[in-house]
């Protein structure tokens, strides 16, 4: 798999997955999916069918931005 960016620290990488073979043995319905790899070099599991879905996961699950402020009293 290739890196393809780093966004908010985490890589994204881009590779194939799935898959089968046909009648004549030949790999078909292969797809691009985005796999993320932490700061800390832990890979998640979970892939993604886009690069912008990629980064949505990783502000929605992995980095969710910080709750909004109370109001000042």
């Amino acid at each position: 798999m290739a890196i393809v960016e780093t966004y908010k620290g985490y890589q994204i990488e881009e590779g194939l997955t799935g898959g089968r073979y046909d009648s004549n043995n030949n790999l078909v319905d292969q797809v691009k999916a985005y796999t993320t790899i932490s700061p800390t070099g832990k890979r998640n599991s979970i892939t993604k069918d886009t690069l912008a879905s990629a980064k949505k996961y990783i502000d929605d699950t992995i980095s969710p931005p910080p709750p909004p402020a109370g109001r000042p009293f």
